[in-house]
């Protein structure tokens, strides 16, 4: 996942890179998804800031689309690079 991550900010980012680091992301990801379990997949936490909300709904959301969507997705991505 580290290659993959690092192939990810060079191709949208190139030179500037971004100020996160995967270790960082990583641990953003499973923070939420730990909040996400605590909550039953269901509401919010009581001192939840815009952000979080904003990761908590588009967790939710994903865990729910088709896995044959992300495939979709996928092939598109792997047939037309950006650049």
């Amino acid at each position: 996942m580290q290659e993959s991550f690092a192939q990810e900010v060079e191709r949208r980012c190139g030179d500037e890179g971004i100020a996160w680091t995967f270790d960082t992301l990583y641990r953003d990801v499973n923070r939420v998804l730990r909040i996400d379990a605590e909550l039953g997949g269901e509401g919010y936490p009581k001192d939840c800031d815009v952000l979080l909300a904003a990761c908590l709904d588009i967790l939710r959301r994903e865990e729910y689309r088709p896995v044959r969507i992300s495939q979709w997705e996928a092939e598109q991505r792997a047939r037309n690079p950006r650049p």
